[in-house]
């Protein structure tokens, strides 16, 4: 029996993301792994009848076995499937590639049809060649919330000795309402950044399905285009959540465009206003940010009715996760000579 290519965990965590419906690009991005090689493993486990809700019930062995038996033969001369009518009722909320599979097996009962893992190979390929090469984002309700740190500090005194510390801001930012949440904090440290993330889905009092990071080094142990590799802890924190960390791509502005455009928001409307007032306690500093964002959040827009609070509330707020029932305890994840 030939060994598979990847750990056991990786092709796990693989199956897990696949079960909510990412893309195999997106995972590849999450796991570290060629988008090539995530695709083999999904359409094994597919071929082979294996679901996450029955992989994570197994050991390792049973599960390699199932997903590495014989291949099969690709057949010939079947029917076509409409991709470009594939493409636009993939975007409709709610429809996935499956149901689109079954629709096209039940329209092509009489005739030969693709199996689904081939029914995808297709479509992907199809995709690759008519994928214009720049196109405007749209994020789905609950589906993106994008975090980074603010370019500005803030100045707490330490009131005993005088000493002047610059406070770090966080911010974080729902991609389909522009929700913002904001937060000080001393220092850009791992632990600093799994705090900001647990109070900041508290603060929105749901999970969303992906959180896109830039490629900071408390979050991504090592930057790169295709394949970044996410802090462990970072991995573990997801894991709690039940989200998906996918960080933005070095030198490509617009995965990250909302994150900027939020940081941009919170320095112009928070930190610059307060730029002169005087902080003698994080939680001080905090209180007075936390004043200003709800003002923020409750400000009419220009073009659009309603304010983000409302936006977030109407439309993100209902198709975000529920959050666990215990809260994030950091676990200082380390490599041991």
């Amino acid at each position: 029996m030939p060994r598979p290519r990847m750990k056991i965990e990786t092709i796990r965590e693989i199956l897990r993301l696949d079960s909510m419906d990412f893309s195999a690009r997106e995972i590849a991005r999450s796991v570290n792994k060629g988008s090539s090689s995530v695709n083999d493993i999904i359409r094994k486990a597919r071929s082979a009848g294996v679901e996450w809700s029955a992989a994570k019930k197994i050991d390792d062995q049973a599960l390699e076995e199932r997903l590495y038996p014989k291949s099969e033969v690709v057949r010939e001369g079947k029917a076509e499937p409409d991709f470009p009518h594939v493409l636009k009722e993939l975007k409709k909320k709610g429809v996935t590639r499956q149901l689109l599979w079954e629709e096209y097996k039940e329209k092509n009962s009489g005739s030969r049809h693709y199996s689904y893992p081939q029914f995808c190979k297709l479509y992907n390929v199809w995709l690759g060649k008519n994928r214009k090469p720049s196109m405007r984002q749209t994020h789905k309700a609950g589906e993106k919330c994008f975090v980074d740190y603010a370019g500005m500090t803030v100045n707490i005194t330490d009131p005993d000795t005088g000493e002047v510390r610059g406070a770090q801001i966080f911010v974080g930012v729902m991609g389909a309402s522009n929700y913002i949440f904001a937060e000080a904090v001393e220092s850009q440290a791992l632990e600093s950044w799994l705090g900001s993330h647990t109070r900041m889905l508290e603060f929105f009092c749901g999970v969303p399905r992906v959180i896109v990071p830039d490629n900071l080094k408390s979050g991504v142990t090592r930057a790169c285009r295709y394949d970044p590799e996410i802090n462990s802890s970072y991995v573990q924190w997801a894991h709690h959540y039940g989200t998906a960390i996918i960080p933005a791509r070095p030198r490509k502005p617009k995965d990250k465009a909302k994150a900027e455009s939020g940081v941009q928001i919170v320095e112009r409307s928070v930190l610059a206003p307060i730029r002169n007032e005087r902080f003698f306690s994080l939680g001080q500093l905090n209180g007075r940010v936390k004043q200003i964002m709800v003002e923020v959040n409750s400000k009419p827009f220009q073009k659009l009715p309603g304010c983000r609070r409302e936006q977030f509330e109407k439309v993100d707020l209902p198709e975000m996760g529920e959050l666990p029932a215990n809260r994030y305890e950091y676990v200082d994840i380390k490599r041991a000579r």
